[in-house]
């Protein structure tokens, strides 16, 4: 479950998707990641969680709606 939302970061519960401390998603430092970087899997997001930060990274980008 979201608690927060800013314009340009979600901030995510613990218990969304098995994380183990509360997240905050920085929507505005975005980077490209080869995944043979990533090491171990750390939880998996909700679909509704998915769904706004897609429409947190589609404004910042600056796509008002979509």
């Amino acid at each position: 479950m979201i608690i927060q939302q800013c314009s340009i970061c979600l901030l995510i519960e613990q218990a969304d998707g098995g994380l183990a401390q509360d997240s905050v998603a920085l929507c505005f430092q975005m980077r490209v990641l080869d995944k043979t970087r990533l090491i171990r899997k750390l939880g998996q997001l909700k679909p509704e969680t998915i769904t706004q930060l897609e429409e947190v990274v589609l404004l910042t980008l600056g796509y008002e709606s979509y």
